[in-house]
């Protein structure tokens, strides 16, 4: 900021008319011809409208078009040289999956292009519809729009906001609330709720988002982020009474499907729904019978020795993946300088996501060991 910005006031005000959304887009004669393609739902016709809109010298956005960068680096265009470096992470499946996908839309979307290439020869041009051109209107929409109600509605819409999409995240952020069209202003309002000071960075929240999906959408990892998560699936251990332990977890509403979390304070990084589903997994069959019947809630204490064998086997199964996870950060370290040319960046984002991880892990398996119990 080039001067203090108070606590309540603005920090950007955009404008109804400079948003880019599916009303305004449609207002334009090239939002009202990609209306009337069979098939066209309203996200890809944003970004088949950004892939040729960003060309327009007439556009009302254009200042803005020519403001972005012309590649974006999230993991939705990571070479596999960099997705490589996060094997044995959940974000190595994120992205693999991501990339696969969004290769399908491309391919659906060629033959919309070639209609439209056929029908507007002296207007469009063959290079806006490269896949490297799509990627980067889908890491646009995917990453930078926000998601704005236009009261009276109540349900939110995708919407990119000039100049505002490019203000950085922060988990720590100066403004949180700016989700909600300012009917009076008829513009859409950036109020600061905490002060910044003249020469500090200003920094807006995305949310509380852990670290898979900034690296995923957003091309960056945020060092000890307060939201970050490890994905934890556990299994059905071998001889338990599968039918009795599958029936419990429904009553109870428990799943082998667990996040860990950064700890705060003196909270646990382990869910009250992962601690009952332990309790129940190391169950032996009296105590299914008594969780059935009501007589005893794996929500809580059942016992001491059940207590102590679902802290020894959750201590063990937190074990595993953190060693996966030591592996994985060593090897991306190893790795790091092989990247690509322009991804060292990249690379030192993946490391940083990998290093997220291993300092959940380490944070659960402190508390599961400092414990007789859960």
């Amino acid at each position: 900021s080039e001067r203090d910005i108070l606590r309540g006031e603005d920090i950007l005000s955009i404008p109804r008319r400079a948003l880019v959304f599916d009303e305004t887009v449609l207002e334009t004669d090239l939002g009202k011809m990609l209306s009337v393609i069979p098939g066209l739902g309203m996200d890809n016709l944003l970004i088949v409208f950004t892939m040729i809109d960003r060309f327009d010298d007439e556009s009302r956005w254009k200042a803005f078009w020519d403001e972005l960068p012309e590649a974006f680096g999230t993991g939705l265009s990571f070479p596999v040289e960099v997705v490589e470096l996060l094997q044995g992470s959940s974000a190595y499946g994120e992205i693999v999956k991501a990339q696969s996908h969004i290769r399908n839309l491309y391919e659906e979307c060629t033959l919309v292009f070639d209609v439209l290439l056929s029908a507007y020869p002296t207007l469009l041009d063959a290079s806006w519809f490269t896949f490297d051109r799509y990627i980067w209107a889908v890491e646009l929409w995917y990453g930078y729009a926000f998601e704005i109600e236009f009261p009276p509605s109540t349900t939110s819409k995708t919407v990119m906001v000039p100049f505002a999409c490019l203000v950085n995240h922060s988990p720590w952020p100066h403004c949180v609330r700016y989700g909600r069209l300012d009917v009076e202003a008829d513009a859409l309002r950036f109020p600061a709720f905490r002060p910044c000071p003249a020469g500090s960075q200003v920094f807006i929240s995305y949310g509380p988002v852990p670290n898979v999906k900034l690296i995923t959408y957003y091309g960056f990892a945020v060092n000890d982020n307060p939201h970050d998560i490890v994905p934890l699936t556990l299994e059905l251990p071998d001889g338990c009474s599968m039918p009795d332990v599958q029936a419990v977890m429904a009553k109870y509403g428990v799943t082998l499907d667990h996040n860990l979390r950064r700890r705060r304070k003196t909270d646990s990084p382990m869910s009250r729904k992962l601690l009952g589903t332990m309790r129940v997994l190391v169950a032996t069959e009296e105590e299914l019978q008594a969780m059935l019947s009501g007589q005893k809630n794996p929500m809580r204490v059942v016992g001491a020795e059940n207590e102590a064998r679902a802290a020894t086997t959750l201590r063990a199964a937190l074990t595993g993946v953190l060693s996966a996870v030591e592996g994985a950060v060593a090897r991306c370290r190893e790795q790091a300088g092989r990247v690509p040319e322009g991804w060292a960046l990249g690379a030192r984002m993946c490391e940083c996501y990998l290093e997220g991880q291993l300092l959940v892990l380490q944070d659960a398996v402190r508390f599961c060991s400092s414990f007789k119990g859960l």
